[in-house]
């Protein structure tokens, strides 16, 4: 994958995981806590797997 695919799909995936968050009737601060433990780790692979540029 190049560079704009991998781009491509980490932000529609940020962009539906985050939409998803927002969405659910929950206390911020446990939106928070979904974001630091379920989003972050859903990215991770991408960010540490794929062979970016550093300034992506």
């Amino acid at each position: 994958m190049s560079d704009q695919e991998h781009k491509s799909e980490q932000m529609s995936l940020i962009e539906e995981l985050m939409s998803d968050i927002d969405h659910k009737p929950l206390h911020p601060q446990n939106k928070l806590i979904l974001y630091n433990r379920y989003v972050l780790s859903k990215i991770s692979w991408h960010l540490t797997a794929a062979p970016l540029s550093k300034t992506w």
